[in-house]
């Protein structure tokens, strides 16, 4: 029971320092959710929160959307990410947490030049 409480305190948090930032959700439940989820699992629940939380400010904000401007990058994403995860799928984890390492890795050293 308690890492669920986690879980939806985490994208409370998360949800709140979206709806002031505009990004930053993603990266806050990714901090909490693979300490409870498989590394397969983790983005695919937080893509589903981000996407919750995404349609819960565009309710209110519906009349000054433009579809035109907002469909293209939406549909896209949401595609690329149920290939990426399903090609993810197919990698050992081994490899996957490697890769990751030398990806966060090379975002500290990008990001201190």
């Amino acid at each position: 029971m308690l890492p669920y409480v986690i879980i939806v305190f985490t994208a409370f948090v998360a949800g709140f320092i979206q709806s002031f930032t505009g990004l930053g959700a993603a990266a806050v439940m990714m901090v909490v959710l693979p300490w409870y989820f498989s590394p397969l699992q983790a983005p695919a629940i937080c893509q589903m929160i981000c996407i919750a939380c995404s349609v819960s400010l565009l309710i209110p904000l519906r009349r000054s959307v433009n579809l035109r401007f907002a469909l293209p990058p939406t549909v896209i994403y949401t595609l690329m990410s149920v290939v990426a995860i399903r090609f993810v799928k197919n990698l050992d984890l081994g490899l996957l947490n490697l890769l990751f390492g030398i990806f966060l890795l090379l975002l500290a050293v990008w990001f201190f030049f």
